[in-house]
């Protein structure tokens, strides 16, 4: 059942609950207060089921960035290992063209 599926049910079934408890007799009233806590307890379980998926997905996104930015750096390091020359002439590019930005802005 979808979240929002269950939400409404619980604020139907609060709702039913508020209803009998205004013509509720005094023996009648335990009973409504069991079935509140059903309904509570039930709410919050669904929260917390949500709280767990929500938790499990963000620490398996955290795990895929946390690889994949493992794997590029072993790639520039690869790259650099087997091209030095290329890669000292690439940032030696990237600080002229800096060198003339700041220079330009001054």
């Amino acid at each position: 059942m979808k979240i929002e599926q269950q939400a409404n049910r619980f604020h139907s079934d609060v709702e039913k609950i508020l209803a009998d408890l205004k013509d509720a007799t005094q023996e009648q009233i335990p009973e409504l207060r069991d079935r509140l806590e059903a309904a509570l307890e039930s709410a919050r379980d669904t929260g917390s089921g949500v709280f767990d998926n929500v938790r499990s997905a963000a620490r398996s996104f955290a795990g895929l960035a946390a690889d994949n930015l493992c794997q590029g750096r072993d790639s520039a390091c690869d790259y650099i290992s087997n091209n030095p020359w290329r890669a000292a002439a690439v940032i030696g590019a990237a600080g002229v063209l800096l060198g003339a930005v700041i220079s330009r802005r001054n």
